[in-house]
């Protein structure tokens, strides 16, 4: 059985609900595999998968999914998207947005599909988006988002990293009109995050459809950047079947 330090530091180090390893037990808490397993036998811990533990109620949320992958996993994967949209009050539909979107090059866990959850999860490659950033910029592009006090903050994209993250997914007249109204709301952006992006964005269709969105609405920021530097290819890209080709930057948009 586990000493009172020892609990008491458990308690301090896992909060209740949240998914560990027993990697993570062995290494950070110096726990032997018979008290490990001791701590199940009490039902102190639950097991949830092979390897995979939880004290106290299990919290299903997907928040604290992502908690487990960035804290304890110490994985690369961050909330983006219109989820991160979401989370900083870019872009507010009246329900959820499910699955969340994860961008990284980390492979979801097979735990996540054990207990039930992995279907609320859709993992998406940094690299469809964008080329390698360095610490300091990948730190510089990452926002915190806190969703319990007692608890360290989330990762996520910030807003101009999630739209252009969100522009990948746009191909219909629905997700075309979703652009459209989270672009009107981006006039407070840095345009030294856009520089930033676009330059190292490797997918044309993002960087024409993001260029033909802010040219509608003209943003103060949009003089300042520098398309000089920004790779935009070329022929015709269609993002939306069956529209008109603008003739600017080469994209099919709504008729």
């Amino acid at each position: 059985m586990l000493d009172k330090n020892r609990r008491r530091l458990l308690e301090k180090t896992l909060p209740e609900g949240i998914v560990v390893s027993r990697k993570w037990l062995e290494n950070t808490l110096h726990l032997q595999k018979h008290a490990i397993d001791n701590l199940v036998k009490s039902e102190y811990l639950k097991s949830v998968h092979k390897g995979y533990y939880v004290r106290g109620m299990f919290l299903h949320s997907w928040q604290a999914m992502v908690y487990t992958l960035q804290h304890y996993m110490q994985t690369d994967l961050v909330v983006g998207g219109i989820n991160a949209l979401q989370l900083q009050d870019e872009y507010l539909p009246c329900y959820e947005v499910i699955p969340v979107q994860l961008y990284g090059e980390t492979t979801l866990p097979s735990w996540l599909k054990t207990i039930g959850v992995v279907h609320r999860f859709t993992k998406y490659s940094s690299r469809a988006v964008y080329d390698e950033f360095d610490a300091a910029t990948t730190a510089m592009l990452t926002t915190l988002y806190t969703w319990r006090e007692e608890l360290q903050p989330l990762r996520i994209s910030c807003k101009e990293k999630a739209f252009l993250e969100f522009l990948l997914h746009v191909s219909d007249e629905q997700s075309f009109k979703q652009a459209v109204t989270i672009c009107q709301q981006m006039n407070a952006s840095s345009t030294e995050k856009w520089q930033l992006l676009l330059e190292k964005c490797v997918n044309v269709k993002i960087k024409r459809l993001f260029l033909w969105l802010v040219s509608q609405y003209q943003p103060t920021w949009l003089n300042h950047l520098d398309l000089s530097k920004v790779y935009l290819g070329s022929g015709n890209r269609v993002i939306v079947k069956n529209g008109r080709l603008d003739t600017t930057y080469h994209i099919t948009v709504p008729k």
